[in-house]
């Protein structure tokens, strides 16, 4: 089944029309090397970073110069120089002190890729400005995109058939967010997706022929649920916990996340069962980070869990009272716990905390994936016993 993606003005950029070269020595074919790169198959905007505005300063780089696109105008500006620097002053951008008309411009290269710092990128660059930040974008193509995915939320040297359920889990996931931010009337953000772990961590070009393979050998194929491609979740380790008994989620929006029967093929993973310990002392000093008026710690249990096992919320008793913490912020402060999925036990001043998984306990496991492939499973197979009722689709060009 073809899902069919019109990207005209998707940009808003409309057409390029004639150009006229501030350098006479840039070629016609460098520019249009430049603005190729704008006509993207199935384009991702990816955020870089975010500034204030008077803490902006980006370095640049690019081998054979830039050429500076701003839609609003249709101004183009040629910087012949293989770096430049972006600042914010007097309420105006400048590249290397030239003043930028606009909140909003592309900055491509002439040749080769792009840079930011040390790190080389596909695609094309944005900056924009809304409110009081300023944001670097990077626009690219979603097959691009995930080729510099796989390396960071894989693990490279696993069967190929491990590689591509990530990938068209990955693939799912991108092109939901880049859906669900395009339909939002109020979405003032001039990104899809983050490049961190809050969404997919994505670091610049790869240039890896293994992952390249596995991105070509999927390309297009997504996991859809009611026609639509799904936001594909996943984590390291799920240790066993049956994601439809997890509160807070909307499974209403999501069924597909809502998988009603355990994996134990992760109990192989050194995560799937884990403790760590601390003693009161070193508890005590995080805690006041998040309770200043915590004085000395008597007591801490686990307020509440949800039915999947999932600790909701911390009691904790300090010099005078109890006081009460999300779990999600107690695991923030202490990070050897790998999931909210654990419990105290408590030794005279020592507490050991005891957890099932690594991660949010939804959507594809990781290494439970891993293992079924050991076991003979294929992608498709891996991939609709983590996502319950869903289907196969394959992107493509609106022709």
């Amino acid at each position: 089944m073809q899902y069919k993606y019109y990207l005209i003005g998707i940009l808003g950029i409309g057409l390029v029309g004639s150009v006229s070269l501030a350098a006479p020595a840039v070629s016609k074919r460098k520019l249009d090397y430049a603005f190729k790169k704008l006509a993207l198959d199935i384009p991702i905007r990816v955020l870089l970073q975010e500034n204030k505005l008077r803490d902006t300063k980006w370095v640049l780089g690019s081998d054979e110069g830039f050429v500076v696109y701003t839609p609003s105008s249709k101004k183009k500006t040629i910087f012949t120089r293989t770096g430049v620097t972006v600042t914010y002053a007097n309420g105006a951008f400048f590249i290397n002190g030239q003043k930028q008309t606009g909140s909003h411009f592309f900055i491509m290269p002439l040749g080769g890729l792009i840079s930011l710092g040390p790190i080389k990128y596909d695609g094309v660059f944005s900056v924009t400005k809304v409110k009081g930040t300023a944001y670097l974008v990077n626009h690219l193509d979603l097959e691009e995109y995930l080729q510099a995915v796989l390396p960071y939320e894989s693990y490279p040297g696993w069967p190929d058939e491990v590689q591509k359920a990530f990938c068209i889990a990955f693939r799912s996931y991108g092109i939901s967010k880049i859906l669900e931010q395009r339909a939002r009337n109020n979405w003032p953000y001039p990104y899809d997706i983050k490049n961190t772990n809050s969404h997919q961590v994505y670091r610049g070009h790869e240039k890896s022929a293994c992952f390249k393979r596995i991105v070509e050998a999927t390309r297009g194929i997504v996991l859809s649920h009611d026609k639509k491609p799904i936001l594909a979740m996943f984590d390291i380790a799920c240790g066993g916990v049956i994601p439809a008994r997890k509160k807070g989620v909307h499974f209403d929006k999501a069924p597909y996340l809502e998988r009603k029967y355990p994996c134990h093929y992760c109990k192989e993973h050194r995560f799937y069962r884990w403790d760590t310990a601390y003693t009161f002392s070193e508890l005590e000093k995080g805690l006041k980070k998040i309770i200043p008026r915590l004085g000395r710690l008597r007591d801490i249990k686990i307020g509440s869990f949800d039915a999947a096992g999932v600790a909701q919320n911390i009691r904790v008793r300090g010099s005078h009272r109890w006081f009460n913490i999300k779990a999600s912020t107690f695991r923030n402060q202490f990070k050897k716990l790998r999931s909210l999925c654990f419990n105290f036990a408590k030794n005279g001043r020592k507490v050991t905390i005891s957890g099932k998984g690594h991660g949010h306990h939804l959507g594809l496991c990781q290494w439970g994936a891993y293992f079924m492939v050991k076991k003979g499973w294929d992608y498709k197979r891996v991939l609709q016993f983590y996502y319950p009722n869903t289907t196969f689709m394959k992107l493509s060009r609106m022709p």
